[in-house]
């Protein structure tokens, strides 16, 4: 999620780890339902160790205790048949990927939430005009605090 053109180097695969203080605020405003939730972007766990329910994981690189090693965006419906059940999304996807991550989770998990950490920009863009139309406006929850993705500072948005 870290700002680019900032005079750091691009992690590769957009690798930003999420903080762990991120989720439990998320927590102090979203109570997960009890079932499967899904995490497609599942990097060394931090969402998944902070919410205690059933997971469904996933991410492209080979980390220990994952249900799906591989691209979540290339998965074809009907494969894993626990997504379809699934009751929520909770991701940091890749910023150049999240509108495709926002579409593939509709699809892969028709009945579940998607809660995406996100910059506030992308809610702001006429192009993404249609992802809202297709998947419904978001509901928003602002940090309080910008966090900081590299451990050098915060990230330079909201």
């Amino acid at each position: 999620m870290s700002s680019t053109n900032r005079g750091a180097e691009r992690r590769l695969d957009d690798a930003y780890m999420t903080p762990g203080w991120c989720v439990r605020r998320l927590l102090d405003a979203w109570c997960p339902p009890l079932g499967i939730l899904v995490e497609p972007c599942a990097g060394e766990g931090r969402i998944v160790h902070e919410i205690k329910r059933q997971w469904w994981t996933s991410d492209i690189r080979a980390l220990p205790q994952l249900d799906h090693i591989g691209d979540f965006l290339a998965i074809l419906p009907g494969t894993f048949r626990e997504l379809e059940g699934a009751l929520a999304v909770v991701t940091n996807p890749p910023y150049s990927l999240a509108e495709e991550f926002a579409r593939g989770a509709r699809v892969l998990c028709p009945r579940a939430e998607l809660l995406f950490l996100l910059r506030i920009a992308f809610l702001a863009s006429a192009q993404r005009l249609a992802l809202w139309r297709d998947i419904g406006a978001p509901d928003v929850y602002v940090l309080p605090n910008r966090p900081s993705f590299t451990g050098n500072g915060t990230d330079s948005a909201d």
